[in-house]
């Protein structure tokens, strides 16, 4: 009889039996031996970590030289910053005076600018001298930025007296400022002025003491300080010191306009040279010392293509001990763009009566400005005539043509 025992011992005997092959087959892969860099790449010890270069090294500044900004240095975040610019003029005139023609070319300007900037705009300095003629100092001044509404201008300096004598020679709009503003205008002086431009430049103030010599300090004149001050309102927002706005602009302007007043007085001592007949040498006689009283404003609009300003002037001066005399004057400008940035039609016409003049007389100048580079290369065509009001004729007259390079 056959047990369940011996049947199951029968079918295991007769089962095959697994060869080498399948048992390697059958045998699970062995993991291979725990490292701390298994699966990382090669060890360190094999290929070093490489190491970034060192950052480039940023520039200190910048160099330019331009027309527009002539020579200079500057810094990356623009907090420092010096130019070295140039200001030169040639003119060729034809004047007739008494019925006497004259003509010829002239330098009328060649001058130097060294201009700088420190802590951003905080603190401004300037350096103008002059080589045409006799060589002499314009400028030397430094101002100090603190606040819109409050900055302190000190050195020898433009006294801010008027709108057109501050405004530099390459931005009026004839070849020169003219004889009325000459005859009022305050001369360059040493001294001290505060100053304001708040509420975005719609109101200017500035009020400043001066020595009172002027740019002649070989006269002994002992002057009391000169003090002057100005004014300016400018409800649609401000007005920039340049007459040429317009004409270098791409498109029409919106219009607006500033109104100003102005005043200065000083007194000074003066002297007189004659020739002493006993030595026949010059010696020098005192005379009664001169208190000059003078005011004056101004008005000055632009708009689309036009381009405006007036100025007038009252002064009274007292020599001591005698009576007082009275000399007025005004002028007024404008131009019109007939090509944008290129061609710009302008006229000036004045009058005034001096101290010493007999008669009003009237200067009158219509010109042609051609700009080839804006302000900073142009060519400026003028007529003048000096109409004596009394007798209606011309005392004189003359055309020039003025070439200017300024950068």
């Amino acid at each position: 009889m056959i047990t369940a025992s011996s049947l199951l011992l029968g079918l295991l005997a007769a089962a095959p039996s697994p060869s080498s092959a399948e048992l390697e087959r059958a045998e699970p892969e062995r993991a291979a031996p725990s490292s701390p860099f298994h699966g990382r790449g090669p060890s360190p010890a094999a290929e070093p970590v490489p190491v970034p270069p060192p950052p480039s090294p940023r520039p200190a500044g910048r160099a330019h030289a331009s027309l527009s900004e002539g020579f200079g240095v500057d810094s990356v975040d623009g907090r420092f910053g010096l130019s070295l610019g140039l200001l030169a003029s040639l003119r060729y005139g034809v004047d007739v005076v008494d019925r006497e023609p004259t003509h010829g070319f002239a330098v009328r300007i060649a001058r130097t600018m060294l201009q700088g900037h420190l802590f951003g705009n905080r603190l401004q300095f300037q350096l103008q001298p002059e080589f045409a003629g006799t060589v002499r100092l314009l400028d030397l001044n430094a101002t100090i930025d603190l606040h819109p509404a409050f900055a302190l201008l000190v050195g020898q300096y433009r006294p801010w007296f008027t709108r057109g004598f501050p405004t530099n020679l390459p931005l009026q709009l004839s070849l020169d400022r003219g004889s009325v503003l000459d005859a009022f205008r305050v001369d360059r002086d040493i001294g001290v002025t505060v100053l304001g431009r708040p509420f975005d430049g719609r109101l200017e103030y500035y009020l400043g003491v001066l020595d009172g010599e002027g740019l002649d300090r070989d006269a002994p004149r002992n002057p009391q300080p000169l003090v002057t001050a100005r004014v300016v309102g400018a409800p649609l927002g401000a007005m920039g010191y340049s007459y040429t706005t317009v004409a270098n602009a791409d498109h029409d302007l919106p219009f607006r306009f500033a109104v100003a007043a102005n005043a200065a007085t000083n007194e000074v001592d003066r002297v007189d040279t004659v020739l002493d007949v006993m030595t026949g040498q010059l010696r020098e006689v005192p005379l009664p010392s001169l208190r000059t009283i003078t005011v004056g404003g101004d008005v000055a609009l632009q708009g689309w293509r036009v381009q405006a300003m007036g100025e007038g002037f009252w002064r009274r001066s007292q020599p001591d001990g005698e009576a007082a005399q009275s000399a007025w004057g005004a002028y007024g400008q404008a131009s019109i763009v007939a090509v944008r940035k290129r061609l710009e039609l302008a006229t000036r016409v004045g009058v005034m009566r001096l101290e010493s003049d007999p008669a009003a007389r009237m200067p009158i100048e219509p010109g042609i400005n051609l700009y080839l580079a804006g302000d900073h290369a142009k060519l400026q065509l003028r007529y003048r005539c000096e109409l004596w009001v009394d007798t209606g004729g011309c005392g004189t007259h003359g055309a020039h043509l003025q070439g200017q390079l300024w950068f």
